[in-house]
């Protein structure tokens, strides 16, 4: 299992071993598994040995690629239960063949809810779902450029689910299917999650040249919201003042640790709910003791937090509520402004979210909007005032746009944390 752990932490880095590369067995009904080749020896010659004797259809390797994702062996697999229709636009992440069934016809396991929705516009699921999105090896999601899977804690229970966009090239519906308790929940709050009512009014893109070009090639960007705010305080939390490659693999490590498996056949994990975090012990934490302290006096909070973002379940509610929860999160100690607008950004939906203290914002802004390779926070707001009530529409433009500020020096080495 150590080996394990560190082959994944290793490709998540993009690390692959020096002479190998990467090929994805899939098991017909099991997990996936990860095997290695060298270059032109064959496929599969190295599979774990406790997985060895399960039939399997082995996927040729393509060139090694950095970041390439891998679910966690530890992971059940479980789309060879899903319509098989579904499974035409497989999500990029699982880089699966099509799974042949054992018997005549695959099982399949019929959704709790579902529903399909009208798009009026275009709508780019990859990009408007991305903030919530934590890196290839989250265990809660799978992201595609038309196909996207979530599982999550709701007032009503956990819940998996898969969208995918219906219709041509251009997708002019959503269809989405939900397993478990919050199924209908999920459901019902399905038009705020991909941001169908965000409301651009007052937004003008044509202040600055940059900003009107990613307008028009991004018309499909919105800004959802999940209406949950402890869902988003979590990996938050866990995310302040450590690379994003630290924060992933702990996020990943709490959710596989004291998480659950999700309901459905999406064999993803959902996190834990705020009664199972109020319980932890600050040692089993996979970040520093003192995040998990904090965590503890918000899980005890989250009743009353969630009820702040009542309005964003509303239709338009986008933002609704961002003052009253900014300040209440900064209330305390060990939340300051950044950890605030990443949580009102995702649960609410907030348009002017700015996180502050970001350790790449202000320069991606000062480089994208004035040229400038290297900005302060001060410079970053600056140069937002114009879309003031927007400014988190124009960081998402930014941020979407693939533009990154010029480097000056190597990456900053990742740890493991449990070692600190």
């Amino acid at each position: 299992m150590l080996e394990r752990e560190q082959r994944l932490d290793a490709l998540e880095e993009g690390k692959p071993r020096r002479g190998t590369r990467v090929a994805l067995v899939a098991v017909l009904d099991r997990s996936p598994l990860v095997a290695r080749h060298r270059a032109g020896s064959g496929i599969g010659q190295e599979v774990d040995e406790d997985l060895v004797g399960l039939e399997v259809e082995e996927v040729p390797a393509g060139p090694p690629k950095r970041g390439v994702a891998l679910r966690d062996a530890r992971q059940p697999d479980r789309f060879d239960r899903v319509d098989p229709e579904w499974l035409d636009d497989r999500l990029p992440a699982l880089h699966l063949r099509r799974i042949r069934p054992r018997q005549s016809g695959p099982v399949i396991d019929e959704p709790d809810a579902s529903a399909t929705l009208p798009l009026e516009r275009p709508l780019d699921l990859a990009a408007t779902l991305r903030p919530l999105y934590r890196g290839p090896t989250d265990p809660t999601m799978r992201l595609g450029p038309r196909t996207a899977a979530r599982a999550s804690q709701t007032p009503h229970g956990p819940v998996a689910f898969v969208l995918r966009l219906g219709g041509d090239a251009a997708g002019h519906r959503v269809e989405a299917r939900a397993w478990g308790p919050g199924a209908a929940w999920a459901i019902a709050t399905l038009p705020g999650f991909l941001g169908l009512d965000d409301d651009d009014a007052g937004f003008d893109p044509s202040l600055h040249p940059v900003v009107a070009r990613l307008a028009r090639e991004r018309r499909g960007l919105r800004l959802g919201r999940t209406g949950l705010v402890f869902d988003a305080l979590v990996p938050a939390v866990l995310e302040q003042k450590i690379t994003g490659q630290e924060a992933f693999r702990g996020y990943r490590r709490l959710v596989l640790t004291h998480g659950s498996a999700a309901p459905g056949p999406t064999g993803l994990h959902v996190p834990p709910n705020a009664a199972v975090v109020a319980r932890l012990p600050s040692w089993s934490w996979p970040q520093l003791p003192r995040r998990g302290a904090l965590l503890r006096r918000l899980a005890a909070e989250a009743g009353r937090l969630e009820r702040l973002a009542a309005p964003a379940y509303e239709a338009g509610g986008g933002g609704a509520a961002a003052p009253e929860l900014t300040a209440r999160l900064k209330g305390f100690a060990g939340i300051g402004p950044w950890t605030a607008a990443e949580v009102t950004l995702r649960a609410l939906g907030d348009p002017d979210a700015v996180s502050v203290a970001d350790a790449h914002l202000s320069h991606l802004v000062s480089w994208a909007l004035a040229g400038e390779p290297r900005g302060s926070d001060e410079r970053m707001l600056e140069l937002l005032a114009p879309w003031a009530g927007h400014r988190a529409r124009v960081i998402r433009l930014l941020e979407s746009s693939g533009v990154e500020a010029p480097r000056y020096g190597p990456r900053v080495a990742s740890r493991d944390l449990r070692d600190l």
